[in-house]
């Protein structure tokens, strides 16, 4: 008999989230729950405020047969100190309730991006390498969530694996970090002026910088061989597509 599966997806509503949500329900030997601040629409979807401690251990009574946990929640804030905060709490608010009703979690799979390598702060070497760059000086919510992780794994707890994609291109409705529709928004606005679809960014970014992005449907192909394989198990895999430069596009 396959094993039976039982996965909490957290930040089901955008990019990832929804992405994951539609890929496991379409996959053998798995049942999914939507975690969210917003309601999911889905059944057994839970609502929950995960900076509220109280009210996340509340709302996970119906979460106690989770096995495995996708985590694609993000708060953003206006300073990388506060991001760190409250994003830091989140990740251990949603554990320590998962842990508080008795799931008996296996394997948490966490979503990183490039500000792993401090892009956000200035020039950075490339290529990245998931063993190679140390870390930056200064707050990071990534390293604070990837410490947690490591910290209850090695005290006994579920096992992790994380995942680095860059860009995630999907079809979230309502999601402004969607470049997709950031991209699709800017040409539907040219076509109603008459003006032409030019690239609207600087003339070294438009010539010179290589972009890349994950897509989301593949990215949750990836996640769900991140929740199971021995390999990904406590390894980071950076997670991209072929590297392209905007005129080429």
């Amino acid at each position: 008999m396959a094993e039976f599966r039982t996965a909490l997806v957290a930040g089901a509503n955008g990019i990832i989230g929804k992405a994951l949500m539609q890929e496991l329900a379409a996959s053998e030997g798995w049942h999914a729950r939507a975690l969210s601040r917003r309601p999911h629409g889905s059944s057994e979807a839970i609502a929950a405020d995960l900076t509220d401690s109280e009210a996340t251990r509340a709302a996970l009574g119906q979460a106690r047969d989770t096995t495995h946990l996708f985590y694609a929640a993000l708060a953003p804030q206006p300073s990388l100190a506060d991001e760190d905060r409250v994003n830091g709490a989140m990740l251990r608010n949603l554990l320590d309730g998962l842990e508080a009703v008795g799931a008996p979690l296996e394997r948490v799979v966490l979503y990183q991006g490039a500000k792993v390598y401090g892009v956000h702060l200035g020039p950075v070497p490339a290529p990245f390498y998931e063993d190679e760059n140390p870390r930056h000086i200064g707050p990071n919510f990534y390293f604070t969530q990837e410490d947690e992780l490591r910290s209850r794994a090695d005290r006994g707890g579920a096992a992790w694996s994380i995942l680095r994609p860059d860009v995630v291109v999907g079809d979230a409705a309502g999601n402004a970090m969607n470049i997709a529709t950031v991209i699709g928004a800017y040409a539907a606005l040219c076509r109603v002026e008459g003006a032409a679809f030019r690239f609207p960014g600087p003339a070294h970014v438009y010539e010179s910088v290589f972009a890349q992005v994950t897509d989301s449907g593949a990215l949750s192909r990836a996640s769900l061989w991140a929740a199971t394989s021995d390999a990904a198990r406590g390894e980071a895999f950076n997670y991209v597509h072929e590297p392209f430069r905007w005129r080429r596009v």
